[in-house]
């Protein structure tokens, strides 16, 4: 019976009364609140902060990499350079016979447009009808019309990858002007007088001032 009433007294003791439990209950709730807050809201907030930093760095991105493409393509004719490449056919309707291929003694249309083609010239007019550098690089008129100093390009060369000089073009006046040749147009050559000034300058000096010259 003692022992009965000893471990009566203890159970009460180790009772809670009503209102403490409401208080200790009241503490746990506000505990747990406080961690749901920590771990759960503001870590969702801290996740929706980086997904918006990351949705304006894929966005930077995006644009980025749009304005690099837009410019590759609008600017790559500045990049590139089309360049020939040896070999194949070429076929050409030209009006008239073709009896040479020499442009010395080119003098029907059609071994005159043959000879357009193939070989080039010291000046030639552009599609305005102006006059401009073909194998020159420019020239000059002098003494009031009556002498044309004429510079070759530097980058000029042979088909046997020889450099053009001015040797090879006072050469070419000289067998022009050459009775012996009979070259058709010799005779329009007869009375210039063609001079090397250094190894990429030629000087071309008339008997007097020559408006259609050259």
């Amino acid at each position: 019976m003692a022992d009965s009433e000893k471990k009566w007294n203890k159970f009460q003791r180790l009772s809670v009364r009503p209102g403490k439990f409401s208080q200790r209950a009241k503490r746990a709730e506000d505990a747990s609140m406080k961690h749901a807050r920590k771990f759960i809201v503001e870590r969702a907030h801290s996740a929706r902060e980086v997904r918006r930093h990351i949705a304006i760095w894929l966005l930077g991105m995006g644009v980025l990499i749009a304005i690099a493409t837009a410019q590759f393509f609008l600017y790559q004719s500045s990049y590139t350079a089309t360049a020939g490449v040896g070999g194949g056919t070429y076929a050409e309707g030209v009006k008239g016979s073709v009896e040479t291929l020499n442009p010395l003694y080119a003098v029907t249309p059609g071994e005159q447009a043959a000879s357009r083609l193939m070989f080039s010239s010291l000046l030639t007019y552009d599609t305005t009808g102006s006059l401009r550098g073909d194998l020159a690089e420019n020239y000059s008129v002098l003494d009031e019309g009556k002498r044309y100093r004429v510079k070759l390009q530097p980058t000029v060369l042979w088909h046997d990858k020889k450099r053009l000089t001015a040797d090879d073009v006072v050469f070419t006046v000289g067998l022009l002007k050459n009775p012996a040749a009979n070259i058709p147009t010799g005779t329009s050559w007869s009375d210039v007088e063609v001079k090397k000034v250094d190894d990429r300058t030629i000087d071309f000096t008339l008997p007097a001032t020559y408006a259609p010259f050259p």
